[in-house]
């Protein structure tokens, strides 16, 4: 197995872990990979992680970070615990 570099903290964080999460429906979450499935393929829970009320669903934005700068990361929105939107920055 090759070292990873110092500045790699999360190798779970990867464009292979993005393809795997399922998004659901755009206003009720519904067919989405659900929120803890998603922090277990993650392997640690959110770097960043915020969460507020919206027209009677929760929402939830959280950030994991592949590197030390958070110039590498995975991003998911979801909604009632389903993802909704997905975004990563850096990763190849």
């Amino acid at each position: 197995m090759s070292k990873l570099p110092d500045d790699v903290f999360n190798e779970n964080v990867s464009i292979e872990n993005l393809e795997e999460i399922s998004l659901g429906d755009d206003e009720t979450g519904e067919g989405g990979t659900n929120y803890e499935e998603i922090v277990e393929l993650m392997g640690n829970p959110p770097n960043n992680r915020a969460e507020y009320q919206e027209n009677g669903s929760t929402i939830v934005e959280a950030d994991w970070r592949r590197d030390n700068e958070g110039n590498e990361f995975i991003s998911v929105n979801f909604i009632d615990g389903m993802a909704v939107g997905k975004f990563q920055e850096g990763l190849k």
